[in-house]
C-alpha cells in the first residue's frame, strides 16, 4: 500500500508540477499576447503615421507640380518679354537713327533759315536804301521842279 501511496503522491507531485508549469506557460502566453497586442497597436499607429506622411508627400508633390507649372508659365512669359525687349530695343535703335537723321535735317534747315534771314535782312536794307534813294530823288525832283517854276 505504501507503494500505491508513494505512487499516488508521485503522480500527484508530477500533476502538480505539470499544472504549475501550465500556469507558468499560461502566464507567459498572456504576457506574450499582451506584448503582441501592444506591438499590434504600435504597428497600427505607425501604419497610420506612414499613411499620413504618404498623404503629406502627395500634397507636397502636387504643390511642387503646381510650382513647376507656375515656373514654366513665368519662363514662357519671361521669354515673351525678352522677345519684346529685343523688338523694342531694335525699334528704339531705329528711332534713334531716325531722330539723328531728323536732327541733321533740322540743323541743315536751321542753317538755311539763318541764311535766308540774313538774305532777307540784306534785302530789307536794300529796300530801305532804295526807298531812301527814291525819297532823295523825289526831293531832288521837287526842288528841280520848284526851281523851274
Amino acid at each position: 500500500m505504501a507503494t500505491k501511496i508513494n505512487y499516488a503522491e508521485e503522480i500527484t507531485g508530477k500533476v502538480t508540477n505539470l499544472y504549475s508549469n501550465l500556469l507558468t506557460i499560461k502566464l507567459e502566453l498572456e504576457n506574450r499576447n499582451k506584448e503582441i497586442s501592444e506591438l499590434k497597436s504600435k504597428i497600427e499607429s505607425l501604419q497610420s503615421d506612414i499613411e499620413n506622411k504618404k498623404n503629406e508627400v502627395e500634397l507636397k508633390n502636387k504643390e511642387i507640380t503646381n510650382v513647376k507649372s507656375e515656373v514654366t508659365v513665368v519662363r514662357l512669359q519671361n521669354s515673351k518679354l525678352n522677345s519684346e525687349i529685343i523688338k523694342y530695343t531694335n525699334e528704339n535703335s531705329e528711332l534713334k537713327r531716325e531722330i539723328h537723321t531728323l536732327k541733321e535735317a533740322s540743323d541743315k534747315l536751321q542753317t538755311d533759315k539763318n541764311a535766308l534771314e540774313e538774305a532777307l535782312n540784306a534785302m530789307n536794307l536794300k529796300v530801305i536804301e532804295l526807298e531812301n534813294t527814291i525819297n532823295d530823288l523825289r526831293e531832288t525832283r521837287e526842288e528841280v521842279e520848284g526851281e523851274g517854276l
